[in-house]
């Protein structure tokens, strides 16, 4: 072999070897730095299904007892949707991912069900939007069809009068954590040019909930907000760390009762404001919670009760919702309070899943009720 062609290899070998340590080193590097990010994102996608909290068959078989079903719910509950993926989204900070979750099915427009909707509705189409969280969403529901919103369109559709011939879709855009405030910012930015007919929010104990843990409704992150923020951070921390920054600080002390009201009212206010040029109804419903109900509690259910002192909390809160709201003269606001809804539901009926969730049965109660007072609204119209 001549000398020539001897350093032509002997260099060929070198050029192979810095490039599998360069690649080999960027792998490193790279993966250096996602695994902190993936590892974040991992932790939220454990909650996507209702098997996170179902670890053991002490629990299948207690949670079993909430739905209509409770075998087939002990055969699936791991697959049932609790938290469902989200995606950024303009100024309401997140919204629930399009496409398939578990058992859940989201539209383009980031609703609930598998039907898609258009800017332009249909002239034979009455179409309703209803708000909230992961109560209203349906955290633990067994399908689309056996939410809140899935059974209230069943019930709207069935006990209309014949006189009605409208087909009522009923939109649910909901998604675990929101507060009034994502409810005001969706109806504002997003809803108000869909073609409601109605909107209705299912709502409140979430923005009680958020003021225990010192937040400002007005002022806060949610936690896939959260998420996003840290994702955010991480990697602004590794090019520059002084791009790291927190404007959302928690107050010194939980808003009081009157300030949770305040807040909330502001922001149905703002929903009226939005809707008076269509002359649009707003139905708000104060959603049940565990701490308030005077259902006799099956001993899973007491489980799930606090200390007089956080009862206290809410009721104050809830009665201040209720107060502050009344005040509010807008003949298309109608306020409904849910708190005693399971009040005449025997003592040994399992309902909660804990202090706000239900299964199928306690979605289906609720969507009689709410089709019962919205009924008269969609045919008056």
């Amino acid at each position: 072999m001549s000398s020539r062609r001897a350093r032509l290899i002997l260099i060929g070998i070198q050029v192979v070897g810095f490039s599998v340590a360069l690649a080999g080193g960027f792998y490193v590097g790279r993966e250096s730095a996602v695994a902190p990010l993936r590892a974040r994102v991992e932790g939220f996608r454990e909650q996507e299904t209702f098997g996170y909290f179902v670890d053991d068959e002490e629990k299948r078989d207690r949670f079993a007892e909430v739905y209509l079903d409770p075998e087939t719910a002990r055969r699936e509950m791991d697959g049932y949707s609790w938290v469902v993926p989200c995606v950024m989204a303009p100024f309401v900070g997140h919204l629930p991912r399009p496409g398939k979750s578990a058992t859940a099915s989201i539209n383009l427009y980031s609703c609930r069900t598998e039907r898609e909707l258009t800017v332009v509705k249909s002239r034979d189409t009455y179409r309703i939007f209803v708000l909230g969280g992961s109560t209203m969403y349906g955290s633990a529901a067994p399908s689309d069809a056996t939410t809140i919103g899935g059974f209230l369109e069943t019930f709207l559709n069935e006990r209309k009068p014949e006189a009605f011939t409208k087909e009522i879709e009923v939109y649910p855009l909901a998604n675990p954590a929101w507060t009034t405030t994502h409810e005001r910012i969706l109806v504002v930015n997003r809803v108000a040019d869909l073609e409601p007919d109605l909107i209705v929010s299912f709502s409140g104990v979430n923005d009680i909930r958020w003021a225990e843990e010192k937040k400002n409704v007005l002022w806060f992150r949610s936690y896939a907000d959260e998420l996003f923020f840290r994702l955010q951070n991480d990697v602004l921390e590794l090019v520059d760390e002084n791009l790291v920054f927190n404007v959302a600080y928690p107050e010194p002390t939980p808003p009081t009762p009157a300030l949770i009201g305040e807040r909330l009212t502001r922001n149905v206010r703002q929903i009226l404001h939005v809707l008076e040029p269509e002359g649009i109804s707003y139905a708000f419903f104060l959603q049940p919670t565990i701490h308030l109900t005077g259902k006799p509690l099956t001993s899973r259910e007491l489980e799930w009760t606090k200390e007089d002192e956080t009862v206290s909390y809410y009721r104050n809160a809830y009665d201040e919702v209720i107060g502050q709201l009344g005040e509010l003269t807008d003949p298309r606001l109608h306020v409904f309070d849910l708190r005693s809804l399971f009040d005449g539901v025997r003592g040994e009926v399992e309902l909660f899943l804990d202090s706000v969730h239900f299964g199928d049965r306690g979605n289906r109660l609720i969507a009689e009720e709410l089709a019962l007072r919205l009924l008269p609204l969609v045919v008056g119209d």
